[in-house]
This record gives structure tokens, C-alpha cells and sequence, in this order.
């Protein structure tokens, strides 16, 4: 059975990050995945040059039209999108609509990866409604073996639009990762090319966000910033607020094999998929290190706020398959924190102290 890139997160946060530390040589990516080619000319048709501009643009104007665009076509399978919607069923979600017509017998799972919006990486969420009325939103869409009258949309969260100043998706830029069914224990693996579907009902370029924040890593056109420390009272403590940028024609994938806060060592969850020419804000997560089962019903309140952060990143060229190449580890990559700008997040009120 083929890997699947998931959240290897305790309790599920995923983090960002970028190809090396300030200062440090980061080797040379060569050829992307044969998946990704698309997402590299996609990438260089993109207005950013520079991580240092931090205002990745997307060509929204220059996307196809929603409605009739074809995303795969092979393999006795295929997905086309059927024009941008509101939910019916949601109030709070927009929608992509899907055709999608399976003909090969076999049940599918279809996921979506690497998906941005305006030049910002997201998670877009699935959503099917089955011909008998049942409403499933999840991760991926289950296609039964014969054509069904299901209908299939990838949704976007209002709360999420309204984070960029939108209030309907401008554009959505993903590709399609497509695990056939052959049998109870095989598996076939089919990939679309990354595609880029405009909304020509909300033609915008991408949100001006912040871009500002102590620098990490700044090479070879990659990125990533600290933007703050965030202290969560109710389970997580210290957490870190990260912008990074890809500048490459390579889409990434990032992980942080190495942490280390007031100078313990710490896990950190979460790892980042990042394609090109795109920007992602993501908060950083921590976990205490040892044995998983002895550290279940610990909180990371038990760490006070803290004011250096040390992070090692492992950067691989992505692959939708899960086998991702190594490209490069970085050092340590360093960073302080003032502690009276500390961001609390306290749910509780005056109910719960800091350490």
C-alpha cells in the first residue's frame, strides 16, 4: 500500500517551514516529481521573484474557468469541475464542484494536495452528499466502484476567506491524488497535474498579508520568519507563529527533526507541504520528548513561555506519494522571543495560571 502524507502530530498540528537556516549552504534541488512538473511552470508564470517581496501574487485572471475544466482524464476515470458555490447544507462553506465518474470498477479514494487559494497554501476540506441525502465532509472523497448520483465539492471554511480579507474563493490551484482499489490488499496509485481553476465571479489578486517577523532562513529563494509566540493555557503552552515562502520551482515538504526551547529538547508536530511560488502561515506545536504513552496525559503547560527557540529543518522535494527526497537538513536555526510579547490564548479565563 502506498504512504499517505498525514500529520504525524499527538494530537494533530501541522507546521511550517523552509530549505535551510540563515547563513548555512542548502544543496541544489534538481528535477521535481514527474506529478509536479505543472506546479513548476505554473510557478514561473507567477509575479514573485523574491522571498524578500513575501507577496506571492496568483495569475487568477490567467486560470481557466471553473465550470467543464478537466483535472483528469485517464484511466477510465474522470474529474472535471463543475463551476463555485455556496453550500446548502453549510452556511459557512464555500465550494469547488466536482464530476467526478469512476469507470474502472473499483472503489476510489481521492485526495486533494498541495492546494492553495490566492497564493496561499490551505487545507481544503472534502465534502459529498450521497444520493440517499447522507452529507460527508472529511479528508478525501469515497468513490463507490459504479457511477452514483453522489455530488462532490472541496470547501473552504468562511472563517478561513475571512482571514485574507475574502468572501468567496477567488481560485483554487491543487492536484489530485487518486488510490484505486485493485483488491483488499492492493493498492494503485494515480496522480492529476497541479491545475489552477479560477472563479470568475471573484477575480482577485492575492491578499495583502504580513510578511514581517525575525528571519530564520532566508536562501536560494526560500523563506521562513518567526512571527510571535503564542502561549496556549488550556493544553499546548508555547507555540510558535511561522510565515514561510517558496521561492523555488519545487514543491516541498518540511520536517523538524530537532528542537530546542530555553535549550530542552522538545518534539515539535507537524510537517508542511508547500508548493511553489506560494506563501503558508502555520503555528508550530510542541510535545515533551521520551516514551508516547508516559507523556499521554501531560500538558505542555507544564513549560512556562519561553524566550529562545532552536529548530532544525529537514527539507525534502515532495512527492504525493509519500516518498519524499531529502534535499537537505539544516543547522540549528535560532530566534528569541521578548517575553512581554508573548500572546496569550486563555479559554478559561483567570481559571488557569502560567507556570
Amino acid at each position: 500500500m502506498k504512504k499517505k502524507i498525514t500529520s504525524t502530530l499527538a494530537l494533530c498540528i501541522a507546521l511550517c517551514a523552509a530549505a535551510g537556516c540563515a547563513g548555512n549552504n542548502a544543496a541544489t534541488t534538481t528535477a521535481a516529481a514527474e506529478t509536479a512538473s505543472t506546479a513548476a511552470t505554473a510557478a514561473s508564470e507567477e509575479a514573485v521573484t523574491t522571498a524578500a517581496e513575501a507577496e506571492a501574487t496568483t495569475a487568477v485572471s490567467e486560470a481557466p474557468a471553473a465550470e467543464g475544466t478537466v483535472i483528469y482524464d485517464a484511466n477510465d476515470i474522470k474529474i472535471t469541475a463543475a463551476g463555485f458555490s455556496a453550500s446548502t447544507d453549510y452556511s459557512d462553506e464555500k465550494l469547488l464542484d466536482l464530476n467526478i465518474v469512476n469507470n474502472t470498477g473499483k472503489p476510489l479514494d481521492i485526495y486533494p494536495r498541495l492546494c492553495s487559494m490566492a497564493g496561499w497554501m490551505l487545507d481544503a476540506s472534502t465534502l459529498t452528499t450521497s444520493a440517499d441525502g447522507m452529507i460527508e465532509m472529511g479528508s478525501s472523497f469515497n468513490v463507490p466502484a459504479g457511477n452514483d448520483t453522489g455530488k462532490y465539492a472541496l470547501c473552504v471554511a468562511e472563517s478561513r476567506l475571512e482571514e485574507y480579507g475574502l468572501t468567496d474563493i477567488p481560485n483554487l490551484e491543487f492536484m489530485l491524488d487518486i488510490t484505486v482499489q485493485v483488491s483488499d490488499e492492493e493498492y494503485r496509485s494515480l496522480y492529476s497535474e497541479l491545475v489552477n481553476i479560477n472563479n470568475p465571479g471573484y477575480d482577485i489578486s492575492a491578499p495583502d498579508e504580513d510578511a514581517s517577523g525575525e528571519v530564520m532562513y532566508d536562501k536560494d529563494g526560500v523563506k521562513i520568519l518567526m512571527q510571535g509566540e503564542i502561549y496556549d493555557k488550556s493544553f499546548w503552552g508555547p507555540q510558535v507563529k511561522l510565515y514561510a515562502f517558496n521561492g523555488t520551482d519545487k514543491p516541498l515538504f518540511i520536517r523538524i527533526p530537532e528542537t530546542l526551547l530555553d535549550g530542552t529538547e522538545y518534539e515539535a508536530y507537524g510537517d508542511m507541504e508547500i508548493a511553489p511560488g506560494r506563501q503558508l502561515r502555520e503555528t508550530a506545536a510542541f510535545g515533551f520528548t521520551g516514551d508516547f504513552e508516559e507523556n499521554m496525559g501531560r500538558s505542555m503547560t507544564e513549560v512556562p513561555p519561553v524566550s529562545e527557540i532552536e529548530m532544525t529543518f529537514d527539507i525534502y522535494e515532495y512527492d504525493a506519494g509519500g516518498d519524499n527526497r531529502l534535499i537537505t537538513t539544516s543547522g540549528p536555526c535560532k530566534v528569541t522571543v521578548a517575553p512581554d510579547s508573548v500572546e496569550i490564548f486563555d479559554p478559561y479565563g483567570d481559571s488557569v495560571q502560567l507556570p
